[in-house]
């Protein structure tokens, strides 16, 4: 494969202006030199070029390509480049040829496109100061099969696109393969794998950074974002262990391969998630096995995968040359993937081998052989395909192997984890029937208070016997507590108008939010935690266990929950003047927020995390303290809230450790990011984060002028030494 960093010459800047051509050959590099942009061309058979990124410090594929669908062919490259030409639009051009990755439309006066160090490339009207008027487009909006650090998967609900990975179609070819990975509409909360349009594998819930069929040993930690526009994760490193020696940055990448596995990279540290293997055992996300069962004829097969009088092949031509002594006969395609050739082929009993060719437009060709032969999985070391001769083979010997497999009439049977199965199984009930039964008399007494609204099948199925435990025990403070209280599910329906859409209010990470009116007349709001969610069944645990201890005037109250089948809600305090971004990031409601009442909306939150981090009777670390969690009432006093990732301490205990991190993106302290560590001072962070941002009215992490500080921590640092060193203007 030809790398980016193989072409001729080096253009050592990182912004093409407006009327300048970025030619093949040259490059454009990343302020710090992490990140290339240049042309490329991967298959050595044609004159297939693309625009695309990667990693300066590697010789890796690229993380990004700008044309997968539309290669350049071009004989002579010295006429090929990439401009922002005088209307402002971004071009790529040979000759006649035009690919426009983003056309203004209208002309604009001033625009450049610049290559930024988190390696996203993003095109910028100006304004006459040399400013950043607007972000046209921009790269991290158009992803490949590369998720980068502060790249978003997800669904934009403002123009009902998604963004999501592309697997190419194999690794000298950026065409569309088979597969795609994105959010799952109907449960966001996960990530699902289509291959072509059938349902592959799912990622489990996501919770605490993490998510439960995808393992992750590297450090990485997903961060999911939802609000009115959009619903997405993002995804960051805390381990030094991946630093370079000669740059602070985590050089990593999340890729997802041709054959549907996903590859963790971190400064060439390799982890390959397997999601559905062949001939291997399932991971327990995989939707495509569990519908598609291996046919009895290749039971024989499974565990070893290995080859026996077998002959590879390299090339169609081999292939053919190897069937023509026998009576086999063979189809092809050349739409198809490697993957989707061998999988047709060992799920084919009359197929006895397969070969793939590399042709002339980067693709490859799939050709299937079909006789009365057995079928064996190719070695790992041969990429191009295989083929078995005619003769029957027997089965080899049984190797050492965790589980004895009987071979008997081609099927295999497994007895000893079945019964070890049945025996854990039982132990576990018999555990659950004992703790039901030592705490059944609170449980009963409990349900008459709730009306029948707590404590419904999903504590018992889907919280395992320490959880269940747990909330029993809690139960029994609440009922001490008179303050809150317990609503029937059908009253909150009649409250929000059955959850009409006058009646929403916004959606938080875990939900909706609805404005409601309880018969007596008090207004309310009232989370609706997503039924889908693992995370919100968490939330809802710590809301209720923590907030119903906490009272004050700086913290928002908690006045009661219900637990109706899958539903769970919690009932709020109303505050009618929403949340302090509302009016903080919009042009016109932040005038309405004077000096004065920034300085007493600062006061507010100050006296709250005060409480929580001293004068409560449990000392709490919030842990995602931001400025959509800041709500305002009538009077503009500023609240607290959403504590569904709050953490309790015991003192005299003043920090502790955790493996995964949660939070949100920007507010998170380097500690707690790089080491998982985090305490008071995390808060407090995440406070001089929340400062910054209502003294600026800007966001600590959005699109700046990358010839600045790419956020608002850099962008005050640069204003201290300006006025530091008497730089007024």
């Amino acid at each position: 494969m030809a790398e980016i960093s193989q072409v001729q010459s080096i253009m050592a800047y990182n912004v093409l202006t407006q009327g300048q051509e970025l030619r093949f050959g040259s490059q454009l590099i990343s302020p710090t030199g992490i990140f290339v942009l240049g042309f490329y061309n991967p298959n050595s058979l044609n004159n297939a070029t693309y625009l695309g990124i990667s990693y300066n410090s590697n010789h890796q594929k690229p993380i990004w390509i700008a044309n997968p669908n539309s290669p350049i062919f071009a004989n002579d490259s010295a006429s090929m480049g990439l401009v922002v030409d005088a209307n402002g639009s971004l071009i790529i051009q040979n000759g006649s040829y035009f690919f426009s990755l983003f056309d203004v439309g209208e002309s604009i006066t001033s625009s450049s496109a610049v290559l930024q160090d988190d390696g996203n490339f993003v095109l910028r009207e100006l304004n006459r100061d040399g400013s950043v008027k607007e972000i046209l487009w921009q790269s991290f909006d158009h992803p490949t099969d590369t998720l980068l650090p502060g790249m978003k998967i997800g669904i934009n609900h403002k123009t009902n696109s998604t963004w999501s990975l592309t697997s190419w179609r194999n690794e000298e070819s950026p065409n569309p393969g088979a597969f795609r990975l994105g959010m799952n509409p109907n449960n966001t909360f996960e990530l699902v794998m289509f291959i072509r349009d059938a349902l592959f594998w799912r990622s489990g819930n996501w919770e605490d950074g993490s998510f439960e069929f995808l393992e992750n040993n590297k450090g990485i930690n997903f961060n999911r974002v939802s609000n009115e526009n959009e619903t997405y994760f993002i995804y960051f490193s805390f381990n030094n262990n991946y630093r370079t020696e000669s740059t602070s940055v985590i050089q990593t990448q999340f890729r997802l391969k041709e054959d549907g596995n996903l590859r963790m990279n971190m400064n060439n540290d390799d982890y390959e998630h397997s999601i559905c293997p062949l001939l291997e055992k399932d991971n327990e996300g995989c939707v495509w096995k569990k519908q598609h069962k291996m046919p009895q004829c290749r039971n024989w097969l499974y565990p070893y995968g290995v080859a026996f009088k077998t002959m590879f092949v390299h090339t169609l031509e081999d292939a053919i040359n190897a069937s023509s002594s026998s009576s086999s006969s063979s189809s092809k395609d050349t739409n198809l993937t490697r993957f989707e050739c061998e999988t047709i082929c060992i799920y084919d009993c009359d197929c006895i081998g397969f070969g793939v060719s590399k042709l002339e437009d980067g693709n490859g060709g799939c050709e299937i052989w079909k006789s009365g032969a057995k079928i064996v999985l190719m070695d790992e070391g041969q990429r191009q395909g295989w083929f078995l001769d005619g003769e029957e083979s027997d089965p080899p010997a049984p190797s050492p192997h965790p589980y004895p497999y009987n071979y008997g009439n081609g099927k295999m049977e497994v007895w000893v984890p079945v019964t070890i199965g049945l025996a854990l199984s039982t132990i576990f009930l018999l555990l659950c029937f004992i703790i039901y039964a030592n705490w059944r008399t609170q449980i009963i007494e409990v349900l008459g208070k709730f009306k029948k609204c707590f404590l419904r099948r999903m504590w018992f199925i889907t919280e395992d016997c320490k959880i269940l435990g747990m909330v029993i025990r809690q139960i029994t403070d609440w009922k001490k507590n008179p303050e809150l209280q317990f609503f029937d599910f059908e009253t909150i329906v009649s409250a929000t108008n059955n959850f009409g859409d006058e009646c929403k209010l916004g959606k938080g990470g875990f939900g909706p939010v609805y404005k409601g009116v309880m018969t007596d007349g008090q207004e309310v709001a009232i989370k609706r935690l997503s039924k889908n969610s693992g995370q919100g069944l968490v939330e809802f645990k710590n809301e209720t266990i923590l907030i119903a201890k906490l009272q004050h005037t700086n913290l928002v109250r908690l006045i009661g929950c219900c637990l109706h089948k899958e539903e769970k809600l919690l009932v709020y305090e109303y505050m009618p003047n929403k949340s302090l971004d509302f009016f903080l990031f919009d042009l016109e409601k932040k005038l309405i927020l004077d000096w004065k009442k920034r300085l007493h909306v600062i006061q507010g939150i100050i006296q709250g995390l005060i409480y929580l981090h001293h004068y409560s009777r449990i000392r709490i670390i919030h842990r995602d303290l931001k400025v959509s969690n800041i709500l305002l009432d009538d009077e503009m006093n500023a609240k607290i809230s959403d504590f569904g990732m709050a953490k309790v301490f015991k003192p005299p205990e003043h920090e502790t450790n955790t493996g995964r991190v949660v939070g949100t993106y920007g507010y998170i302290s380097p500690e707690y990011a790089m080491e998982g560590i985090f305490s008071i001072k995390s808060d407090v962070y995440s406070f001089g984060i929340l400062l910054l941002e209502i003294v600026t009215s800007r966001k600590n992490y959005n699109n700046y002028d990358t010839e600045r500080p790419l956020n608002l921590i850099g962008y005050n640092s640069c204003m201290v030494v300006f006025f530091r060193h008497g730089n007024y203007g």
